[in-house]
């Protein structure tokens, strides 16, 4: 069970990773006409933030949002009609 914030955060973790390896593979494209093996290693890093993220949206499946019991909010005293200047 995990938090609906955790849950937030690794979907955030998921995107950030996929994006971030996506621009660092088309980067790496740009530069193998100038450095190859420099590209090369870009591309890799990219590759692996990729799968990073492919793993962490199977960990993310896997996960259930705990259901904690919240307590209900308090009734305001306007809602109930204590306070209203109708009933004085």
């Amino acid at each position: 069970m995990a938090s609906r914030s955790t849950l937030m955060w690794i979907q955030r973790l998921v995107w950030i990773c996929i994006y971030g390896g996506l621009l660092a593979i088309v980067l790496g494209i740009f530069l193998a006409r100038t450095d190859a093996e420099q590209a090369s290693s870009i591309q890799s890093v990219g590759g692996v933030l990729i799968a990073i993220g492919i793993l962490l949206i199977y960990v993310r499946s896997r996960l259930k949002e705990s259901t904690q019991a919240r307590p209900l909010p308090r009734p305001s005293p306007e809602r109930e009609g204590l306070n209203s200047k109708e009933d004085r």
